[in-house]
């Protein structure tokens, strides 16, 4: 299985556990270098701040970027 990349198109959060759970699969396990994957995994069209230190701050970052909103509004009309 490879490490997924974000596109926008799944919940930050959701995205972060999968590359995780990827990252603890290969015994890798020190923070900044899973951080490190991440920031390496997001798609290019997806700008985020270098300087973000903590998944809390990346999957705020993701949350303040408009794919997210527009993956939030796509949620809602496949509900309706």
């Amino acid at each position: 299985m490879e490490l997924p990349k974000y596109f926008g198109t799944i919940h930050p959060e959701e995205w972060l556990k999968q590359v995780k759970a990827q990252c603890y699969l290969k015994d890798i396990e020190d923070e900044q270098k899973i951080l490190k994957i991440c920031k390496l995994m997001i798609d290019s069209t997806i700008t985020i701040p270098n300087e973000i230190n903590t998944f809390d701050e990346l999957i705020k970052a993701l949350k303040s970027h408009t794919t997210f909103n527009i993956f939030k509004d796509s949620c809602k009309v496949k509900l309706h």
